[in-house]
């Protein structure tokens, strides 16, 4: 009786008489099987629905309403027994905020270890240099990082790709520098930083 009433609902187009015809807005919304002779039941496969947001104006809000409608969607997925998913154009964007924090901790370990261990087996096994190369490339990730907040600049996928590249251009001067400290014939540390 349902599917008769929904063939009915999603056939009639709305006018002044009853303005609640379906054809307009959800005739495309429902995937339905085709009913024929073996099958005369029709079922539902697949069906969307709008739903709205306040006005979002910073990356927090639309964080914030991506985190919602997840929640939302969750709940009505547990109600019904099925899957629901929100989608937006906007979520595609605002995705990375939700795993931004996490990636950026996880890349900038990887990159601090990798320059541990390399720096560590081309330094002749000395664990101070490797040390040094470490702490002076920690120390200028946190500078640009403070730049980056002085102007302004979001934390984003961008943002964080530039932070990964500043990792390997800053290790590449440091380890030279290290090297040649290290490997210098000078009697005091003050005459080697000279050499």
């Amino acid at each position: 009786k349902f599917m008769g009433y929904l063939n009915k609902f999603l056939g009639d187009i709305p006018s002044k008489d009853c303005a609640k015809g379906g054809k307009a807005a959800y005739n495309a919304a429902v995937n339905r099987t085709p009913s024929d002779q073996e099958s005369p039941v029709q079922t539902v496969h697949a069906s969307y629905f709008m739903t709205f947001h306040t006005v979002c104006r910073t990356s927090q809000e639309y964080t914030a309403a991506l985190q919602q409608a997840r929640q939302i969607s969750a709940n009505i997925s547990a109600t019904l027994g099925v899957e629901v998913f929100p989608y937006s154009y906007f979520y595609v964007f605002y995705e990375q905020y939700l795993t931004l924090v996490h990636e950026a901790s996880i890349n900038l370990g990887l990159c601090g270890a990798a320059i541990f261990v390399v720096s560590f087996i081309l330094m002749g096994f000395s664990v101070s240099s490797a040390l040094i190369t470490l702490v002076t490339v920690v120390m200028i990730v946190v500078d640009i990082m403070g730049v980056m907040y002085f102007w302004s600049i979001s934390f984003n996928a961008i943002s964080l790709v530039n932070l990964v590249m500043a990792v390997g251009i800053s290790v590449e001067f440091c380890a030279h520098i290290v090297r040649k400290f290290s490997i210098s014939t000078k009697p005091t540390r003050i005459d080697r930083a000279k050499e």
